[in-house]
């Protein structure tokens, strides 16, 4: 138990170093200036380790998690925290939110399918 809530805490500080760089690079597109890295780290930590408490909260109720439930939850929690952490105001936050899950999920996308075709 102990190793599992450990192992969880050490992946999202691994996975906050690298959505941090996304939240910066958002941040450019949207705001054309970045936003301090420190600020972008602390916000991407929050933000990871409450979307494990709410896939928790699913698994606990048992509500299967599918992506057209997640994503609005995501967007809306990434924008609630921009806003609040890095004090940018709620439309900013909306739209550096959006061009980041866009980005993450571009990402995501171009990983499964790249071994896929590959393959072929």
């Amino acid at each position: 138990m102990i190793f599992t809530i450990v192992g969880g805490l050490f992946s999202a500080v691994i996975a906050a170093f690298l959505v941090a760089l996304l939240m910066q690079l958002a941040s450019k597109i949207v705001c054309k200036q970045a936003v301090d890295y420190g600020d972008a780290w602390k916000t991407a930590f929050f933000a990871i380790a409450g979307s494990r408490l709410i896939k928790i909260g699913w698994a606990a109720t048992s509500m299967e998690t599918t992506w057209f439930l997640e994503l609005p939850v995501q967007l809306v929690l990434w924008t609630i925290l921009i806003s609040a952490i890095i004090g940018i105001d709620i439309a900013r936050s909306l739209a550096i939110a959006a061009v980041m899950l866009a980005m993450t999920w571009l990402i995501f996308f171009v990983a499964v399918m790249l071994p896929i075709g590959l393959a072929s």
